[in-house]
């Protein structure tokens, strides 16, 4: 097996790593058990009105498929957009139309789907497979290991200027950005030791790259 199917065959099995969870508990007297019951009563009545909202988009989701397969039929093209349903008094909101087949996967069950429906040839027509290979920057963070790699794509690439000439310099593909070493915020206690205002910096500093926010 390649070094490549190899990648490959670990994409298809991730990784499961272990749960690991902490508690701070609040001081009795502490005005943030107020504020954290207040947090959670109105994030309950949110939900509710969330769950009616969900419920009035499924009703007109299905209106609009079915209006969109209507329009697709008559005009032999999709409708042109934006697109909107709008009530007897007004009132409106937009049905979008997204074509996202760069992004989206197509499973098996799909596939078979779409073989019964439009014949084997056809459906082979409409798909694609596209694999992306990238190096695992951890691995490549240890010493010397991004030297060794480097030399060898160069040999590769110097043997391929022979088969397919100056193409061969485009084999290789970079996305150049600077940014922190993988596992920095694991690390944060050994670079910051027990100084808060220096932990709180690193922290700033790190912007994105250690992000932070509530979650109920």
């Amino acid at each position: 097996m390649s070094i490549l199917d190899k990648a490959k065959a670990r994409a298809a099995t991730p990784t499961k790593t272990p749960n690991k969870s902490t508690t701070w508990h609040l001081a009795e007297l502490d005005p943030l058990n107020g504020m954290l019951q207040d947090l959670v009563r109105l994030h309950a009545q949110a939900k509710q009105i969330e769950g009616q909202i969900e419920e009035c988009k499924a009703a007109l989701l299905v209106y609009g498929d079915q209006e969109l397969v209507a329009a697709c039929v008559a005009e032999g093209d999709l409708p042109p957009a934006p697109i909107k349903i709008q009530s007897v008094n007004g009132q409106g909101v937009s049905f979008v139309v997204q074509d996202r087949c760069a992004q989206a996967s197509v499973s098996d069950d799909q596939v078979e789907e779409l073989r019964k429906l439009l014949g084997e040839e056809k459906a082979e027509s409409l798909l694609l497979e596209d694999t992306s290979f990238a190096l695992n920057q951890q691995v490549l963070a240890l010493p010397m290991v991004s030297t060794i790699v480097e030399s060898h794509l160069e040999r590769a690439v110097e043997e391929l200027r022979g088969l397919i000439g100056e193409q061969a310099d485009t084999l290789i593909v970079a996305k150049s950005r600077r940014g922190f070493v993988p596992g920095t915020l694991g690390r944060i206690g050994e670079i910051c030791g027990r100084s808060k205002s220096r932990t709180a910096s690193f922290l700033r500093i790190m912007a994105s790259a250690a992000t932070r926010f509530i979650k109920i």
